[in-house]
């Protein structure tokens, strides 16, 4: 009975740190956008935001995949040769990026794309990444946009 004791005190403290570490990691993610065409969302990771300068972030943003635009990115990626195996279970990409909040620029530096499991498929570096100004009505500005607002509050 001892054991049994033992054991279970065991498995309670190892439940408690697991637990506490899983919050540790968490991720504050904040929805900002939803596309029209495909229907994928679009969420910023707050927990993330680096402040560089005055103007200028490092933030990651996750797209979340409909299963139409699911489709419409392996076809992207067929396009330009890259493996599509594993991508039947696409679920979402991570593309970790700076932001110029006063000049509305982006630099994108790297992306990851992710399946249901949470293993990853795919991931680049961008070699030399450059600012690109940032459209009105683009997800990239929408992003800039809920990013300063969320900063005003």
């Amino acid at each position: 009975m001892n054991n049994f004791k033992l054991g279970l005190i065991i498995i309670i403290v190892f439940l408690a740190f697991s637990i506490n570490c899983k919050q540790a990691f968490a991720s504050n993610w904040i929805f900002f956008a939803s596309d029209s065409t495909y229907g994928n969302q679009y969420f910023y990771d707050a927990d993330s935001i680096k402040h560089i300068s005055q103007n200028i972030i490092e933030v990651n943003y996750r797209e979340l995949y409909s299963e139409s635009g699911k489709s419409s990115y392996i076809s992207i990626l067929k396009s330009h040769n890259i493996s599509t195996y594993g991508y039947d279970l696409l679920l979402y990409t991570i593309v970790y990026l700076k932001l110029d909040l006063k000049n509305n620029l982006i630099m994108i530096t790297s992306f990851t794309d992710y399946n249901k499991n949470g293993d990853i498929l795919y991931l680049d570096s961008i070699d030399n990444p450059t600012w690109d100004y940032v459209q009105e009505g683009t997800i990239g500005r929408l992003l800039i946009e809920s990013i300063k607002n969320n900063q005003n509050k």
